[in-house]
């Protein structure tokens, strides 16, 4: 549709699309706040968790807390090192009009 200059969204069509992109909202504000309560559960379930762990075995508390912080880092670090070659990826395949890089950037996504 983009590349026909005389292409011409009616009234009706765009009063369709109005539709369908509130519909999708809607679906997607629901989805979040089920995500969002869902975190919130598993949140408290693990503070409960680190807090058992930690008044039981009382000698590794220091230990405990630094691997966590370490495996925190390196998963966040780990993360932003995907999310950057997937964006480099992928604005290489715009520039170079290049499929191939793009649908692979897409199936990582």
């Amino acid at each position: 549709m983009r590349k026909d200059d005389k292409y011409i969204v009616n009234k009706e069509r765009k009063f369709e699309i109005k539709k369908d992109i509130i519909k999708t909202l809607k679906i997607l504000k629901i989805k979040i706040m089920i995500f969002m309560i869902l975190d919130f559960i598993i949140l408290i379930f693990s503070s409960y968790y680190m807090i058992a762990f930690c008044e039981v075995y009382k000698n590794t508390q220091i230990n405990w807390f630094t691997d966590s912080i370490t495996s925190n880092f390196l998963s966040f670090f780990a993360q932003i090192l995907t999310c950057l070659i997937l964006t480099i990826l992928y604005k290489t395949s715009l520039k170079c009009k290049c499929c191939l890089f793009y649908k692979i950037a897409l199936f990582f996504v």
